[in-house]
């Protein structure tokens, strides 16, 4: 096959001589969805789709699920049937904290009534020659999220605006080729999500069990035989008779990071945490981003510190943290260092014991994804003031649940590789690089 090269943003685009290739613009037409808030989101009505849902992970970006829908009172949609969904648009997220969600979208597969929420933009094909759902694997691509990428700007979020979105470029062969392409991307991305849905599943039990092992040890002790007295915290239960009570803003001190701008950030300058650095209760400096320009003392973190994520459009992730080991790392606006006066392996198992899954259901909302620092500092949690007594905890609890992390580390390996695996061939199939009767 003969393939055209168009240089599109500074992105190579090859594809077969056949195929168009056309900006975005031409080909569909771009709104803003509901003027609303999320302060305006309710536990019935009508349902919405909003940025938040479409940067969950289980976003697919080729359905609609169930579970990425929230409501709002009928009357808010009057005056606004533009906003009204129609099988086959795309809603994009127009904001994103992280530059890996910039593009981020999800395909509308039905005729219900759903509406577009806050900070998306509603994308309508009205060229009859694409099919909805051939544009929406496109722009699952990395080939088509990278053009994205290069453009959005903002401060503390990414910015992802109908200019951007309609200057980039698309490409798509003859229409029965787009449909024999879907057809075949349906079947085999179902089967790397199938497979992907059971690893996270399998995760979430090992982490559930981890945290029970934890739970058990910062709450109860290691020696079964001491009397016990009632903590007067429900989360907590009975502790050891010579253990106490305590806020979390008594032994560990918190507040957030630095807000940067997208044009300060380069290839060299002071690496920056966010929370997309933290996997699995540890620190993952794979996909740092720096920043240069001055950056105050107070938004370094320094070895022994936690990091935590305190705001982010998927409230599961909201609380989870790392033990920062090294210091030379600031961190985000979105993220929170608390630096323990008690020992730091310690205080970071107790903020994997279970703290989050009872206090964050009263801080946060259906309208807020966010910990605040002092709701945080606020949390009560149980102390053992025996430095001795910590350290054996800590060592006892870093056995136990060293085998697991291994274990949960293969599972993460395994979830990366499919992960690839599904942008690969989406990547192959919707750039002519591999053909549908190429495929035995």
């Amino acid at each position: 096959m003969n393939p055209d090269v168009t240089s599109i943003n500074e992105v190579q685009l090859q594809v077969p001589s056949s195929w168009q290739i056309r900006p975005l613009k031409s080909v569909a037409s771009f709104r803003k969805g509901l003027s609303i808030l999320k302060t305006d989101l309710s536990d019935e009505g009508v349902r919405v789709i909003s940025y938040g849902q479409i940067h969950d992970k289980s976003n697919v970006g080729v359905k609609l699920a169930d579970g990425l829908l929230r409501y709002i009172p009928q009357e808010l949609t009057r005056g606004d049937s533009g906003a009204r969904l129609r099988y086959g648009d795309l809603v994009f997220a127009d904001t994103s904290e992280d530059l890996e969600g910039a593009g981020n979208a999800v395909f509308v597969d039905t005729g219900d009534e759903v509406f577009a929420g806050y900070h998306t933009v509603i994308c309508r094909l009205h060229d009859e020659n694409v099919l909805p759902k051939f544009l929406a694997y496109v722009v699952n691509s990395e080939c088509w999220r990278s053009q994205v990428r290069r453009q959005v700007s903002g401060v503390k979020v990414f910015s992802i605006t109908q200019r951007i979105l309609s200057s980039t470029y698309v490409q798509f062969p003859d229409y029965p080729e787009q449909q024999r392409i879907v057809q075949l991307l349906d079947v085999e991305t179902a089967k790397i999500d199938q497979a992907m849905s059971l690893l996270r599943w399998e995760l979430e039990t090992m982490e559930q069990l981890k945290k029970s092992l934890i739970y058990e040890a910062v709450t109860k002790g290691l020696d079964p035989t001491v009397p016990m007295k009632p903590s007067g915290v429900e989360w907590i239960g009975d502790i050891p008779e010579h253990w106490r009570t305590t806020r979390i803003k008594y032994i560990a001190p918190a507040w957030n990071g630095l807000t940067y701008d997208p044009a300060d950030v380069s290839d060299t300058g002071t690496p920056v945490l966010r929370s997309g650095n933290i996997q699995n209760g540890e620190l993952d400096l794979q996909s740092l981003v720096r920043v240069v320009g001055s950056i105050p003392e107070k938004a370094f973190a320094r070895s022994g510190d936690i990091l935590i994520c305190s705001r982010n459009g998927s409230r599961n992730l909201i609380g989870k943290n790392a033990l920062i080991r090294q210091d030379g790392y600031a961190f985000g606006a979105f993220m929170m260092i608390a630096r323990p006066t008690v020992n730091s392996q310690y205080f970071y198992y107790l903020l994997n014991s279970g703290i989050f899954d009872f206090y964050l259901p009263t801080y946060l909302t259906s309208t807020v994804n966010q910990l605040t620092g002092t709701n945080f500092g606020n949390m009560i949690v149980p102390i053992t003031d025996d430095l001795d007594e910590q350290l054996v905890i800590v060592e006892e609890l870093n056995t136990k649940c060293k085998a697991l992390d291994v274990a949960m580390e293969k599972k993460c390996a395994q979830l990366s590789l499919l992960r690839k695996e599904r942008d690969s061939v989406i990547f192959e199939y919707v750039t002519g690089k591999r053909r549908v009767s190429e495929v035995a």
